[in-house]
């Protein structure tokens, strides 16, 4: 006769309760980064912590006798590279948050690639505080990159001489910095180009537009100056409103909502079943500049 056999099943999470303990999650590491923070910040040497005894039992950290602790022991194994630890852990909540309404936990091999992004990020970090600043500039009892960053930088000065080592710290740090908080360098230099070149331009159109109309004004004269919009930002242009998969925006974005892409707000214009309609023609696209223009004084160009 067979036998009935009982197996225990776990139950599993409501979506609800995930996003409160993701919720949760970023109140956590986000009062743990500011803690962090603080007690970087108030360090004093004689306070006594980790590394030494103090000659006074008053503790003038502001994190108390724990933050004394933990100030001395990051300032003594990583030097001033510690302030990486409260902003790492305040990206860390606030990639929780974003992904609050996801209901597959991250997994092990992805926890694994973005721990070791810290990891690279402390390693190139350290070892390049070691190299560059000397202990004499910081004023402080613990070296620049502390002493994990001494052991980092003089092993592969040795090796790769003091060029070799920093190209290699350095491409250490900005890999560990990617690969943690999903940060790109080529989008930021690209968005900066891009920036930089717009504000050039418009800069120039302005600056015309302003010279051709303060002509012939004279000591306390006032006038209000009118920009067209062809002579500022444009019209806005229909190729600029493009439509992106829903999944590529943050979660909850909504109709309305302003997003930044590549350092450029964007305007949410529509929410779809899968997709988002996104505006980005600039805000003041199509709009009238209206500037008051007072002459204070004119001087007389000076010998060159």
């Amino acid at each position: 006769m067979s036998q009935a056999t009982w197996k225990k099943t776990a139950t599993p999470l409501t979506p609800r309760l995930i996003r409160l303990l993701r919720e949760a999650a970023l109140y956590i590491l986000g009062a743990a980064a500011l803690f962090l923070l603080i007690s970087l910040w108030t360090y004093q040497p004689a306070d006594s912590a980790w590394s030494h005894r103090g000659p006074t039992i008053v503790v003038a950290n502001a994190g108390g006798r724990v933050g004394a602790w933990f100030a001395d022991a990051l300032y003594g194994l990583f030097g001033y590279v510690a302030y990486l630890f409260p902003v790492m852990l305040a990206v860390a909540g606030w990639r929780v948050y974003l992904h609050r309404k996801d209901i597959e936990p991250v997994g092990l091999r992805q926890r694994l690639i973005v721990g070791g992004g810290f990891v690279l990020a402390l390693i190139g970090a350290c070892g390049l505080a070691s190299m560059h600043f000397a202990q004499a500039m910081t004023g402080m009892p613990f070296a620049s990159g502390g002493w994990f960053g001494n052991v980092i930088g003089a092993g592969l000065a040795s090796a790769f001489n003091f060029t070799g080592a920093t190209l290699l710290l350095l491409a250490l740090f900005l890999a560990g910095v990617t690969l943690f908080t999903g940060l790109s360098w080529l989008r930021i230099m690209d968005a900066a180009g891009r920036l930089g070149f717009a504000l050039v331009a418009w800069a120039r159109a302005a600056a015309a537009a302003m010279i051709d109309r303060i002509i012939g004004m004279r000591k306390g004269d006032e006038k209000n100056v009118t920009i067209r919009p062809e002579d500022a930002y444009g019209m806005p242009d229909p190729k600029n409103i493009i439509e992106v998969p829903l999944a590529n925006l943050p979660n909850g974005t909504k109709a309305g909502d302003t997003l930044y892409a590549g350092g450029q707000p964007v305007r949410v214009v529509e929410i779809r079943n899968s997709t988002a309609v996104i505006d980005t023609n600039h805000f003041l696209a199509g709009k009238t500049l209206i500037f008051r223009i007072k002459i204070v004084d004119i001087v007389k160009p000076g010998p060159k």
